[in-house]
């Protein structure tokens, strides 16, 4: 189960996932999963990114997925790729977010080839958790009825503005 946080003080959502609940649902629905994991990982950094006014955390998730999906078809090589600049902005967003402890690219390049990529999902979600540790709880979307006044501001212009890029 996941836990929705808001992201330093925007309308920006993220998730705190379980990373073993990442590779269990990858492996159940045969990789699925994984492609929209994905594209939420790669969206949750590009929204810390402009919460933070920080670049180098990515601006668009869809050619992240997109190269992720054609991995599979190309010999891997946007596999790769995409997996070594989302890598480069988890180190980003630790930085951007104050993180004593800032992903090493070794060791996830480590991880990723000796697991066959399995253990870069549970390692890629458990560094992605360190960010949104001490972030506000988000409410749930589920908050019932007339619960409306309850629930945040929607999202600001800049956001749309991106999403419909």
């Amino acid at each position: 189960m996941a836990t929705d946080v808001f992201i330093a003080g925007s309308d920006f959502r993220a998730k705190v996932r379980n990373p073993w609940g990442v590779l269990g649902l990858s492996v159940i629905t045969l990789g699925i999963y994984t492609i929209f994991w994905w594209y939420f990982v790669n969206r949750e950094l590009r929204d810390l990114g402009i919460a933070k006014r920080v670049s180098g955390l990515g601006d668009n998730p869809w050619l992240s997925t997109a190269a992720w999906i054609a991995g599979g078809f190309l010999f891997y090589v946007p596999t790769v790729w995409t997996a070594v600049t989302t890598t480069r902005r988890i180190q980003a967003g630790h930085r951007a977010t104050g993180q004593p402890d800032v992903l090493n690219g070794w060791v996830a390049a480590l991880i990723w080839i000796f697991t066959l990529g399995l253990g870069g999902l549970v390692f890629t979600q458990y560094e992605m958790n360190k960010m949104w540790r001490g972030e506000p709880v988000a409410p749930p979307a589920h908050a019932g009825a007339g619960a409306d006044a309850d629930l945040p501001a929607p999202p600001t212009s800049e956001r749309e503005e991106i999403e419909n890029r």
